[in-house]
């Protein structure tokens, strides 16, 4: 029977979780280095008890949302990371949520990875209504949330990374395109609307617009595009991305959907 969630690291992700499973009944504690601001304006936000002085929960499932760290040339740090999952070491199940490249994951101590997949506009809806449910896992321990989120596709921890890196890459990529696509209309005095929203029907993520940014897709993939170097596409992915936001800066603030 699970007892209560600590939810470590209280930013984007770790507010998503935390609002999500208070709504799904659960008894929930959040834990963070400094204070934080309610990011999604919720009242079950002032529900939840923030600690602060780094300081860790002694049992419980502990679910760890800390952000990685990604200096500009593109690599991702988990240093900090790594000595918080150390640190939770015999004070109950460990779950991971923070994006990590997959060949991080040795030097990493958790019980299950599970990836997330949540929009920054719709973090909590797409928490309570997963389109998809990944689990990584070194052995054959069960996800504790099954009862609230099927099917689980489990795999192991680096198959779930790419997993992750493959949706977050894809979404960008499909931007970058329709936007370079959408530029070269403009520039051919031709109505990009008209053929752009007639082909791709407005769909998410296929819209002229904005350069993509936010919190995920440009860190993503310029790590991944740095540990693996020859993936040409990914390197033309990131430059483009640049000319375009160049280009129409006055796009930046406007929503990608």
């Amino acid at each position: 029977m699970i007892n209560k969630i600590n939810i470590i690291g209280y930013g984007f992700v770790g507010q998503a979780n935390a609002i999500g499973f208070k709504r799904l009944g659960y008894e929930v504690e959040a834990f963070d280095i400094k204070e934080k601001e309610n990011i999604y304006n919720e009242k079950e936000f002032n529900d939840i008890s923030l600690k602060t002085k780094g300081e860790l929960p002694d049992a419980g499932i502990n679910i760890v949302c800390i952000a990685d760290k990604n200096p500009e040339d593109g690599r991702q740090e988990v240093g900090h990371i790594a000595k918080t999952l150390e640190d939770l070491k015999g004070r109950g199940t460990v779950i991971l949520r923070t994006t990590v490249l997959p060949g991080l994951f040795s030097d990493l101590r958790f019980d299950l990875y599970w990836p997330e997949f949540l929009h920054e506009k719709a973090a909590i809806k797409d928490f309570l209504n997963p389109d998809r449910v990944v689990v990584g896992r070194r052995g054959d321990q069960r996800f504790p949330f099954e009862q609230h989120f099927k099917p689980v596709y489990y795999c192991s921890p680096e198959e779930a990374s790419h997993i992750k890196y493959l949706h977050n890459i894809w979404n960008a990529l499909r931007i970058a395109f329709v936007n370079e696509f959408g530029d070269n209309l403009i520039k051919g005095n031709i109505n990009q609307e008209r053929v752009l929203d007639y082909y791709f029907e407005k769909e998410k993520y296929l819209k002229w617009g904005n350069a993509f940014s936010g919190h995920c897709l440009p860190k993503d993939s310029q790590a991944y595009c740095r540990e693996y170097p020859g993936l040409l596409i990914l390197e033309a992915l990131i430059r483009t991305n640049k000319i375009h936001k160049d280009k129409y800066p006055e796009l930046d603030n406007k929503p990608i959907f």
